[in-house]
């Protein structure tokens, strides 16, 4: 890949948890959450509930089977 705007771009592969990681963040985008991974590899995140009282865990294996 080539400079773009100044850039230097690298392909790179992403795992499916990681893609599933950056779609939920650009759905929640003001979130504030707390990742856990295994080996560099997003695996579950505790986010915010509804009311914002508590927390939530989500798995990121459970948010790439609906994608």
């Amino acid at each position: 890949m080539g400079e773009k705007f100044g850039v230097n771009l690298v392909p790179y592969m992403l795992t499916p948890n990681q893609v599933a990681l950056m779609e939920w963040m650009k759905r929640n985008p003001h979130s504030r959450i707390e990742i856990v991974t295994q080996d560099g590899v997003p695996m579950q995140a505790l986010v915010p509930t509804e009311d914002g009282l508590g927390r939530k865990s989500v798995l990121f294996s459970d948010l790439t089977k609906k994608m």
